[in-house]
């Protein structure tokens, strides 16, 4: 809706809703692949990260060519595609990293008052 109103679009066509439905299903299968442990049990978070952002890039470019999202003859633009994706896909990394540190130590912070009260109270 924002490139749409940025473009000047009233109103969305309906092969554009249905593309961005394809990639949020697509998505959300990959995640489910990537990032639980339904199919791989063991396996670090950087290669879990390379595991969804590789074949969800190459869906994404294969929905964008199918719905012509813009022309394939277009190098520049598919340049400009595949540095968007791996800025937005590298700031939200960066901010869930973030956000879970925080998150992490915040808890560590109340399991140590726990811990501390624990300790002090007579058994």
């Amino acid at each position: 809706m924002a490139v749409g109103f940025c473009l000047g679009w009233e109103s969305l066509p309906i092969s554009v809703v249905f593309s961005l439905l394809l990639v949020c299903v697509a998505a959300a299968i990959l995640q489910v692949l990537a990032f639980t442990g339904l199919v791989i049990r063991r396996l670090a978070y950087g290669w879990r990260m390379v595991l969804f952002a590789v074949p969800f890039f190459a869906l994404l470019t294969a929905i964008a060519l199918a719905f012509r999202w813009f022309p394939p003859e277009k190098g520049g633009a598919w340049v400009t595609f595949a540095a968007i994706f791996l800025a937005i896909f590298v700031a939200v990394s960066l901010g869930f990293e973030l956000w879970f540190r925080l998150s992490g130590k915040k808890y560590d912070g109340l399991l140590g008052q726990y811990r501390k009260k624990r300790e002090q109270s007579p058994r």
